[in-house]
């Protein structure tokens, strides 16, 4: 578990979602941001897929893998980010794609 120092709508620290997930009964999801072309890894219970849906149209279970966005050649590790604010917010680990 990374020990992360947080500011409004993000967080700087190590990153939270590489590999396995750690926190029992929490399976690794994933993005392709529409705007920046970015792809987001992060850790989340299955049963809350459908509220985070709402707000991410994106979001895919990762399925057969704990390196979704490296899978998509998304291997240039950005920041670590908090989305959303109060009871609704995902930290998540933001990568670029290597140029072709």
């Amino acid at each position: 578990m990374a020990v992360c120092i947080i500011h409004i709508n993000s967080v700087n620290c190590e990153k939270c979602c590489e590999g396995i997930c750690e926190i029992d009964g929490e399976e690794k999801y994933f993005s392709i941001d529409s705007r920046t072309n970015n792809c987001g890894e992060c850790c989340m219970r299955p049963e809350d897929y459908d509220l985070y849906h709402k707000f991410e149209k994106n979001l895919l279970p990762a399925n057969d893998t704990v390196t979704p966005c490296l899978d998509l050649h998304y291997n240039v590790y950005l920041e670590t980010v908090t989305h959303g604010a109060g009871k609704i917010k995902m930290t998540l680990d933001l990568y670029d794609a290597t140029d072709p």
